[in-house]
């Protein structure tokens, strides 16, 4: 039995817990809507079944996307939410996408899971007030690093929107490159390498499903999330 041993509170900045709210509407979304990137162009985005979704705000002309009109309804709080949302243990990836400066920019990101194994698919939720949405919307690439128990100083570091290169090289940040050159953690407990297949409008989000081009998986425990602290998980040992 896995038992969990929680510790140190997240600051309140760190991780969005707003970020999980769009889990709840995602199967709604992949039914009813889809993207699908042309042939001829790598940036050209066509909206299918757009009289269908009517009022759904997801932008799908040109290479943009835009958030959509939502509203909490009135049976909850955004408080009672976050609240029921945060008993959901997760574990803590760092999202990683080179920008148009070929520099790398990352962020911490709760909000990732598994979407298909044929073809292998996973999907990210992004605030579309955070710098990494701009970036994965240009892309249309980026990378994903599963962060071992031992790394919550570079999950802090992700989510401060303020960190700097200074901090970056004391915690000794280093990055590694998957085959199409997309940059990942080095020493992640595992490292995904996605190209964008799809987005959907979720509320103050946007869903980007990424079809896995490359895996790389290494040993170890990982960090874990729950009700704002992280935790870790004791694995155990191969017979």
């Amino acid at each position: 039995m896995e038992m969990f041993r929680f510790r140190a509170d997240l600051r309140s900045r760190s991780l969005r817990l707003s970020q999980i709210e769009t889990f709840c509407r995602v199967r709604s979304e992949l039914r009813n809507c889809h993207y699908e990137r042309s042939e001829e162009s790598a940036v050209a985005w066509r909206w299918e079944r757009a009289t269908e979704r009517g009022n759904s705000g997801i932008l799908a002309t040109g290479s943009g996307f835009a958030p959509g009109p939502h509203c909490m309804t009135d049976s909850i709080t955004s408080d009672e939410f976050r609240a029921a949302l945060g008993r959901f243990a997760s574990g803590v990836t760092v999202i990683t996408v080179e920008t148009a400066q070929a520099e790398v920019h990352g962020m911490t990101a709760t909000a990732f899971c598994s979407v298909s194994l044929r073809p292998p698919l996973v999907l990210v939720c992004i605030d579309h007030l955070a710098e990494t949405y701009l970036h994965i919307r240009e892309r249309r690439q980026f990378g994903v690093s599963v962060l071992k128990e031992e790394q919550e100083a570079l999950s802090e570091f992700f989510a401060d929107p303020e960190r700097n290169q200074d901090a970056a090289y004391r915690l000794g940040i280093e990055y590694r490159r998957m085959r199409s050159g997309t940059p990942v953690l080095q020493n992640a407990l595992a490292n995904l390498d996605c190209s964008v297949v799809n987005a959907y409008g979720g509320g103050d989000h946007t869903i980007f499903v990424g079809e896995v081009k490359e895996v790389i998986a290494s040993e170890g425990a990982p960090l874990l999330y729950f009700r704002g602290r992280y935790g870790v998980c004791d694995v155990p040992q191969e017979p």
